[in-house]
């Protein structure tokens, strides 16, 4: 693929066998490709052990779009405390 800069990139797609879940094998499989000068693209490494995305980013069950406004913008009050636990 060709970037705005006139440089490029290959990309390669995981082949069928692949097997995500063993990380070393993903490791090995992502550094032999960089080697070659191509970029991996697809599902790397899956941690089955880890508890689901869902799960550890406490993110609602439905669509954002179904959700009310009021939920969506809790108001300036709520996002200064938002913000004040990162300072």
């Amino acid at each position: 693929m060709e970037l705005h800069d006139g440089s490029t990139v290959i990309l390669r797609k995981v082949s069928q066998d692949y097997d995500p879940v063993n990380r070393e094998e993903a490791y090995r499989y992502i550094e032999g490709h960089q080697k070659r000068g191509e970029i991996v693209t697809g599902l790397l490494y899956l941690n089955r052990d880890q508890e689901e995305f869902h799960v550890l980013n406490d993110t609602v069950s439905g669509g954002l779009r179904d959700l009310p406004f009021a939920e969506l913008c809790p108001g300036a009050g709520m996002l200064d405390e938002i913000q004040h636990l990162y300072r």
